[in-house]
């Protein structure tokens, strides 16, 4: 603990005098101030402490300031490194003081400027003059996360466990500042989690074994502290409530991977929400506990919150976050999804979400050239995902038609903010068979494949009964053709504002010219940007289906694949438009996708399943020996969904399960299956809350 105090104290101390007393402009200036306090003399006592002190408070009195903290690190690394060349590797009788210090002095100047200078490289130069020195170890373990050298983190954070381990066998089981051992367990545990994607079996083994580490450190620090959380001081709350958040977001980041039984995915789950609860319990206790870094806590504690369908406390803590950072559109957007699940009329969360759209065009939209340059990608994913759920939210309240009209609006706000090149074209190895596919013709009697709309809409049922059929049952025509062409080709002049990949290939010259004559910007391509782009044509696919408009569904595919590249995305989504007219290419077109995903694709493998159990996957299969195969590979599929952290409260796997194990005669899993899609499908928002959550 008192380690936790002393770090707070230097904290404490080095932001008021940078703020007040060594505030500069200039490193003349601040070398001038700080002279009279710290004095450079090398005559002095202590020279190579008082340097350091410098050093130290030169990088939290420029911290806003990127050319400064880079000349500052320069010349940080520089001075560590001359200092460590005069030193010489210690005897036995001799100990590493002075290494030491560097490395921990390196070590607190990485927490906020790990960027600005050479930690490996000073670690390097200690590691030649030191004997197992731990400190040393964990500078170039951190060094290594932040530099971005992945494949070097791993067997550097092992050497550090062996270290540790070897001195406490020396010191009679007793850890080395145990406060430091939890840090950089968490550092790395964290690390590992956020940037893996599918893990190797011997990588998450390794993660699992050191959580269990981390927990035993834990349980014995914790046993040194208090008796009682409520005898906590502010700087042991804040301190505590971030190694739960820490631990909390690792476990969260466990659900993602290896969850082949239902039972481990909800038991990761309810380990992750433990830990988010703790951190935000201690944070709440603290009523002066403003970091906006807390609200990142109680978002991750909602999105897990939602997924268990615990709304009530999920919106509590969405309100906490949001009161810590009131701009956040997360936050807003993760509120009006799940007001969207509870409220029956829709009116509250049509109400907030209109008015954020409003406020965004308002403030945010107006000033084209200010709105590239000034905006980051995360901010303008979350504007363009707020102007997707009030389209749905439209939906969910009036008709798909109507969300369609609001579809323009959109695409505008994405002109706007997304920037891409106009010089780009599109991937050469684009599948002949695709393209006479979407370009064939209309096909309005298609059955759509999966639906992705609120459960107060019929989500489970064939979408062109309700655009096809009036109040009386009669089938009408007049809606289809008063919509059709006008949506698309608004949004697809939308398109051609758009510098880019945007404008298909037969309007690329037009597009150029066009281009040409406006205000030239400096824009960078980015491929995030690309791929959002990509994802918001899928998206208005699915509405333009939704609404009997099969051919203007297609032309958002071939406008999604040319923004972008084809994607496994891609391909489900024509193969879902393929089944009706032409069920032997959607099948290939959901094999090349799952092909592409590694058998993960959401979309392809139900609309895999919808072609299995339609009348048309009749003239697919052979026979119903091979027709029941692929049952049985669907089923396996999905039931894999089932304990999939992203797809586990999908309505449709459960659905199309239920569908399965009727044709098996499973009476009790059928009726299993049914159940559980009702469930979900009668607490559900307009959109999946994962679709707000950044990756």
């Amino acid at each position: 603990m008192s380690n936790i105090m002393a770090w707070d104290c230097i904290e404490m101390i080095t932001r008021d005098l940078c703020k007040s007393r060594f505030k500069s402009k200039t490193l003349e200036e601040f070398k001038g101030k700080i002279e009279s306090v710290i004095s450079s003399d090398p005559q002095k006592e202590h020279p190579f402490f008082r340097q350091t002190l410098r050093y130290i408070f030169a990088f939290r009195t420029f911290e806003s300031n990127k050319e400064v903290l880079r000349r500052l690190g320069s010349m940080y690394t520089k001075f560590c490194v001359s200092e460590l060349s005069h030193l010489k590797f210690p005897r036995a009788d001799e100990t590493n003081d002075r290494i030491n210090l560097i490395a921990i002095a390196s070590l607190y100047v990485s927490i906020n400027y790990a960027g600005y200078f050479g930690g490996a490289e000073i670690a390097k130069r200690a590691m030649l003059v030191s004997y197992h020195s731990i400190p040393v170890l964990k500078l170039y373990c951190l060094s290594a996360i932040a530099s971005r050298r992945p494949k070097e983190v791993i067997p550097i954070f092992k050497t550090y466990i062996s270290y540790t381990n070897d001195y406490m066998v020396k010191h009679g089981n007793i850890r080395p500042d145990p406060v430091s051992v939890i840090d950089t367990y968490l550092t790395v545990l964290k690390y590992e989690t956020s940037t893996w994607k599918d893990p190797q079996r011997d990588v998450f083994e390794l993660v699992c074994q050191w959580v269990a580490e981390l927990k035993t450190v834990l349980s014995e620090f914790i046993s040194n502290l208090c008796d009682s959380e409520d005898l906590y001081n502010k700087v042991l709350r804040k301190y505590m409530a971030g190694v739960w958040y820490r631990l909390g977001f690792i476990y969260d980041r466990l659900c993602l991977v290896f969850t082949f039984q239902e039972g481990s995915l909800q038991r990761r789950i309810e380990t992750a929400c433990k830990y988010y609860e703790k951190a935000a319990v201690l944070a709440s206790k603290e009523p002066t506990l403003d970091d906006p870094a807390f609200s990142q806590l109680y978002f991750r504690y909602a999105v897990l919150l939602a997924k268990k369908m615990d709304y009530t406390e999920s919106v509590k803590n969405l309100k906490k976050g949001l009161r810590l950072h009131p701009d956040s559109l997360q936050h807003i957007n993760m509120i009006t999804l799940i007001y969207s699940a509870l409220d029956e009329t829709m009116n509250k969360p049509y109400s907030i979400a209109k008015e954020t759209v409003d406020g965004i065009l308002k403030e945010r939209l107006l000033n084209e050239q200010q709105t590239i340059g000034g905006i980051s990608f995360d901010e303008k994913y979350d504007i363009l995902q707020m102007y997707m759920t009030l389209i749905s939210l439209v939906e969910a309240s009036s008709s798909c038609y109507e969300a369609l009209d609001s579809l323009q609006d959109l695409f505008d706000a994405a002109r706007r903010l997304l920037g891409v090149s106009s010089t780009t074209q599109p991937p050469d190895d684009i599948s002949s068979v695709r393209r006479t596919a979407v370009q064939d013709g209309d096909n309005t009697e298609g059955l759509p494949l999966v639906r992705t709309v609120s459960s107060k809409r019929p989500s489970l049922r064939d979408p062109l009964q309700d655009v096809l059929m009036d109040n009386n049952g009669s089938y009408r025509e007049d809606g289809i053709r008063r919509h059709r062409s006008r949506v698309f080709s608004l949004i697809k002049g939308t398109k051609n504002a758009l510098p880019g990949k945007l404008s298909g290939s037969s309007n690329r010259r037009n597009t150029q010219n066009s281009i040409g004559r406006q205000t030239q910007r400096n824009v960078t391509d980015h491929a995030s940007e690309r791929k959002l782009m990509h994802d918001i044509w899928l998206w208005a696919s699915k509405l333009f289906e939704k609404c009997g408009q099969i051919s203007d569904a297609r032309g958002c595919v071939k406008e999604a694949e040319d923004v972008y590249k084809e994607s496994s995305e891609s391909y489900a989504r024509a193969g879902e438009l393929l089944i009706d007219s032409d069920p032997k290419l959607a099948l290939q077109q959901f094999e090349i996708s799952l092909e592409l995903r590694n058998q993960k694709n959401l979309e392809a493998v139900m609309g895999l399943a919808k072609l299995t159990l339609s009348e048309a996957g009749n003239e697919v299969f052979v026979g119903q020996h091979d027709r029941m195969a692929a049952l049985g590979r669907c089923k396996n599929y999905l039931e894999l969904m089932r304990t999939d952290y992203d797809t586990s409260t999908v309505p449709e796997v459960y659905y199309y399960l239920s569908k399965i194990y009727k044709e098996y005669n499973d009476k009790a899993m059928e009726e299993n299956m049914l159940w559980r899609t009702v469930q979900l499908e009668d607490d559900r928002p307009v959109r999946s809350v994962d679709q707000v959550i950044r990756d």
